[in-house]
């Protein structure tokens, strides 16, 4: 969940982030990039702590597979540095017993199995090599490597002088943590790997053994403590670890989702901006504004947000004139007696269908939509780009308006029409304001192609002389007579014609749909006519925003244009979209992220100390909370209390003893005391919280 943003005086956004695993983040979103940095509370939900509730959320998010691709790619390198290991071991034991053993023929079998194990090991090493083999046979890999520890392991006590409890412990234990820390395998795998290893040694231990009953009874309680010990802190490290990479998983993941929601909020606010401008003046714009940004004066730490605010907005004044352009205008003829039979939102609804279709034929034809005023649409073709068709844009287009309000017409009985007028000539255009932005054009040519809309005949183009002449015959004309309809057009002797529309209107009649009975309201009858044109509704992406709800007025406006829509099924849609393209970056980075080669050659990162190179950056990284690192200090004390049962068990139980490992004991008991000495205040008041 992401809340609103706080207030500050700099330029960053900051917002609190919480994730599914119960810890909350405060989420900065620089202006330039969309780069997320999480800082971790120090509050930790004891929700967190189960792993259970982790994987349920990770079935309802459908993200398990996912998951375990991103677990099997951590896993690779680690495994694959854990056989390098294995082989440099069994490689040096057999290079130390060619040359300190007298008698290699005595050790023939030591020396057999440890030569073996490295060539198997190379073997095994080449195939984790390759990433997608080693994704389908891991768990095979990982079976033959525990095979081969406990060959090694019991040759090696088989092939002893001295049989005692202690004989291979320490290899018993090494291989033991091997297990548990470097094989990818779950915890059920692995403890019946940590028993396999152990119970054949319990068995030859007691069976075996040459000491006296006492001490091998006392040896053999000491090694099912070690090892219990050994198996109980691998079980803890792997339940913590799957934790903390089920949980560093999904904030990786709320960073990627916050990151495309930010990419989709900036397509959106592009897309409003260009809405509202054109784009060679939009892009021209913000060049302009991050030019200003990136000015050593607008960084100075003096300036508060407002007046950073103030310095981004633009003081150009953005005007160009533009020659030979043709200028369309188009009113609705009948559109007032419509509108006052139908309501506001029936109006909004109306007018956004039938312009939308004009916004279609205005791409179609090369021509820009400059204004909508009430039911009249005006748009110009020749700008920004010079086009010599410009003229015979125009016209396509009021062709185009004219057959679809004669489809209106037709099909509801609805006596709406429109007048069109056209005239070519130069235009300044440009946009105005600071706080807020008007794409205009002016000029003498376009008033006079306004006053050729009002001075036309319904369902005719209106055209000048100047727009004539540079249509090339294309269209046959009849006289407009425009100056005994309109004054400006009189008073400026102006010559008009009228278009004769091409299209034979007889060949193909309209029906009246059954839908659209007569005795329906006119108004009601142009609506659902409209409908199944298609247009988008307005505001329909802010609709399913929750951010846009804080607006009332649009609330309330939304209400009445979404009545007829399934909301429900439409935002679902939407977030299964979005969910599938935030899995979709995930796997993206997932290749990136997890592939060691890539982060040991980053500029940032000292490759032998892996420190970051710059010291704040190191800084703040040391300074990070580890909220595991208590967790952590109880697993030690746990180890240490059973170092301390076994040396009161093998050795003479001494003063000296008691007091060095109580001291220890307690030492570490206070730390780890006021490590969760936080928790235990908040679990005490809340009775919730770890």
């Amino acid at each position: 969940m992401i809340t609103e943003p706080k207030n500050s005086d700099n330029m960053d956004d900051e917002y609190n982030v919480s994730n599914s695993a119960g810890e909350t983040f405060n989420l900065h979103v620089l202006p330039s990039t969309t780069t997320c940095t999480p800082q971790k509370s120090r509050v930790m939900d004891l929700s967190a702590l189960s792993l259970k509730k982790l994987k349920e959320r990770f079935d309802q998010m459908e993200i398990e597979d996912l998951y375990q691709k991103y677990s099997v790619r951590l896993k690779h390198s680690l495994l694959r540095t854990l056989i390098v290991i294995l082989v440099v071991l069994t490689a040096s034991m057999t290079i130390i017993f060619f040359a300190f053993e007298k008698n290699i023929y005595k050790n023939l079998v030591k020396i057999s199995v440890t030569i073996a194990s490295t060539v198997i090991y190379l073997v095994l090493l080449g195939i984790v090599s390759f990433e997608n083999l080693f994704r389908k046979i891991s768990r095979l890999v990982s079976l033959a490597i525990i095979l081969l520890m406990i060959v090694m392991l019991y040759v090696f006590y088989g092939t002893d002088n001295v049989h005692s409890p202690a004989s291979q412990l320490g290899m018993l234990l090494f291989m033991t943590t091997i297990v548990y820390t470097m094989l990818p395998i779950s915890k059920k795998d692995a403890l019946i790997a940590g028993t396999l290893l152990f119970v054949p040694h319990f068995i030859l231990s007691i069976a075996t053994s040459d000491e006296t009953v006492i001490v091998t009874i006392k040896m053999v309680i000491a090694n099912v403590l070690l090892v219990s010990c050994v198996n109980l802190v691998g079980m803890f490290h792997k339940y913590l670890n799957d934790m903390v990479e089920r949980r560093t998983f999904l904030d990786t993941r709320s960073c990627i989702e916050s990151r495309i929601k930010l990419e989709h909020e900036q397509q959106q606010q592009e897309q409003l901006l260009l809405s509202v401008l054109p784009v060679h003046l939009a892009s021209e714009m913000k060049s302009e504004i991050l030019q200003r940004i990136r000015e050593p004066a607008f960084n100075e730490p003096h300036m508060n947000r407002a007046e950073k605010k103030t310095a981004t907005q633009f003081h150009n004044l953005y005007i160009k004139q533009h020659r030979n352009v043709s200028i369309l205008y188009a009113d609705i003829v009948g559109f007032t007696e419509l509108a006052s039979d139908c309501s506001a939102a029936e109006l909004v609804k109306t007018l956004n269908e039938l312009f939308s279709r004009f916004d279609k034929y205005a791409e179609e034809n090369n021509c820009m939509r400059i204004k909508i005023l009430g039911d009249c649409y005006y748009c110009v073709s020749g700008l920004p780009i010079s086009r010599p068709t410009h003229a015979v844009n125009c016209v396509e287009m009021g062709l185009c308006m004219l057959d679809a309000i004669w489809e209106v017409r037709e099909a509801t009985g609805v006596g709406v029409n429109m007048r069109v007028g056209i005239h070519t000539g130069n235009v300044l255009c440009g946009v105005l304001g600071i706080k807020k932005w008007q794409f205009d054009v002016w000029s003498h040519d376009v008033t006079l192609a306004n006053h050729m809309e009002s001075g036309g005949k319904p369902g005719r183009i209106h055209i000048t002389k100047a727009t004539l002449e540079h249509l090339d015959f294309k269209y046959d004309v009849e006289t407009g007579n425009g100056h005994l309809r309109d004054d400006y057009i009189k008073d400026c002797g102006i010559e008009t014609f009228l278009i004769i529309n091409p299209k034979d209107r007889g060949s193909h009649q309209v029906k009246r749909t059954k839908n659209l009975p007569i005795k329906m309201e006119g108004s009601m009858r142009v609506s659902n006519f409209l409908e199944g044109w298609g247009a988008d509704l307005p505001f329909a992406h802010m609709y399913n925003n929750p951010a846009s709800r804080k607006n009332a007025e649009l609330a309330a406006l939304n209400s009445d244009l979404f009545q007829m829509m399934d909301i429900d099924s439409e935002k679902q849609r939407m977030l299964s979209h979005s969910a599938k393209e935030i899995n979709h970056r995930m796997m993206q980075d997932i290749e990136n992220m997890t592939d060691e080669r890539k982060w040991l050659r980053s500029p940032d990162i000292n490759r032998l100390t892996l420190h970051f190179k710059n010291s704040d950056d190191e800084k703040k990284f040391s300074r990070s909370p580890d909220l595991y690192f208590k967790f952590s200090l109880a697993s030690i004390g746990v180890v240490l209390i059973c170092i301390a049962l076994v040396q009161f068990i093998v050795l003479p139980s001494t003063f000296l003893l008691f007091t060095t490992f109580s001291v220890a004991i307690i030492a570490h008991l206070a730390v780890a005391f006021v490590s969760f000495a936080g928790h235990f205040q908040l679990f005490r008041s809340k009775g919730l919280m770890w």
